[in-house]
């Protein structure tokens, strides 16, 4: 009796290591897919959002894009013309930098690099 015993559980342990070894690439393989629909989905919405921008830079003509106000000018164009360092200093505090690369990433859109 104690041989059909010992053999009863070599075999149950067995099985329960094929379960374990086959259910690792599973999971493993489940985890590639996810990941390569994820990458999928990023491109894709990546490729709408290019593509939308040209559509909108193209719609423009050189009217349009003319007479749009732009607030850096308009910052620009009232800063004091005094020549004091306070009001120097007030006018530069005052100068937004934050957009001046903008443009560069503009042409860089429109000239597909």
């Amino acid at each position: 009796m104690e041989g059909n015993n010992s053999n009863q559980n070599l075999n149950t342990q067995q099985q329960s290591e094929a379960q374990k070894k086959s259910v690792g690439p599973i999971i493993g393989i489940a985890i590639i897919v996810i990941i390569i629909i994820f990458g999928g989905l990023y491109y894709w919405g990546a490729q709408i959002n290019t593509q939308e921008i040209k559509d909108e830079q193209e719609s423009l003509t050189a009217e349009q894009i003319e007479s749009q106000e732009d607030l850096s000018v308009k910052q620009l164009e009232t800063q004091s013309t005094s020549d004091e360092i306070a009001d120097i200093e007030t006018d530069i505090n005052a100068t937004d930098l934050e957009n001046l690369d903008q443009e560069l990433e503009n042409i860089d859109l429109e000239f597909s690099f």
